[in-house]
């Protein structure tokens, strides 16, 4: 699954490496929250302009025999957790089905299914 994001973004991460490249960096990381994530965890990863702290790229990777989140769901998940971590305006990530709180029950609905 890959997701371009083009944002102003914050990012913490326990597990990271960073490589320079001109003024672009890569951040890499694995999740750690098997049931946020509806199954396997993904590992993400992050290019960005250091310069500007503009994000270009993101790429998740999740073993999908392992997990039951569909790229929506990954998606949905990541931009809840920018939205979360203030770097992101719900209505920008999710526009106005984000405003109505349809993501958050899709989300709920789809950790229900994967619990069954």
């Amino acid at each position: 699954v890959c997701v371009c994001v083009c944002l102003c973004v914050s990012v913490s991460v326990r597990l990271s490496v960073c490589l320079r490249v001109g003024v672009f960096k890569k951040v890499l990381w694995k999740e750690d929250d098997a049931e946020k994530w509806l199954g396997a965890v993904p590992k993400i990863e992050l290019t960005y302009d250091d310069r500007y702290m503009f994000v270009l790229a993101v790429t998740l990777m999740v073993d999908t025999k392992k997990s039951n989140a569909t790229e929506e769901d990954l998606l949905n998940i990541f931009l809840q957790d920018l939205v979360m971590a203030e770097a992101l305006d719900k209505s920008v990530a999710f526009g106005r089905v984000g405003e109505q709180g349809h993501v958050e029950r899709a989300m709920a609905i789809s950790k229900m299914q994967a619990a069954a």
